[in-house]
């Protein structure tokens, strides 16, 4: 839409969960989820800044963290699994999963030292 020469604004997804959830409504169609966007547009408008893009670089970057932080819940979720009772087969995949992600960050230390995984 910013492409478009249309005012787009970014706004954080808890506080727009919760305005919705604030009418009662439990019903979700993609039609009633854009009348509460507009709601609370109309609503918070001399709160919310126009969105900018930012450069190539800096959204690249952002993309990276975001992938980061999801990889990283891979081996608590894998570990969870291992302690809820479950099928043996689940539990062994659960085990190569969390074994792969270990093997990939000593395959590097540096990168372990800072946390990040590489796949």
């Amino acid at each position: 839409m910013w492409s478009k020469h249309c005012c787009t604004y970014r706004a954080d997804t808890s506080k727009v969960k919760n305005f919705i959830r604030s009418y009662g409504n439990s019903t979700k169609t993609d039609k009633l989820d854009a009348k509460a966007l507009a709601k609370y547009r109309a609503e918070r408008k001399s709160l919310l800044e126009p969105f900018t893009p930012q450069f190539k670089q800096v959204l690249n970057l952002f993309e990276l963290v975001r992938r980061r932080q999801g990889l990283k819940q891979i081996p608590v979720a894998e570990k969870n699994h291992l302690q809820a009772p479950s099928v043996s087969i689940i539990k062994l995949s659960c085990k190569k999963i969390i074994k792969a992600i270990t093997e990939q960050n000593k395959r590097n230390p540096r990168r372990k030292q800072r946390g990040i995984l590489e796949f």
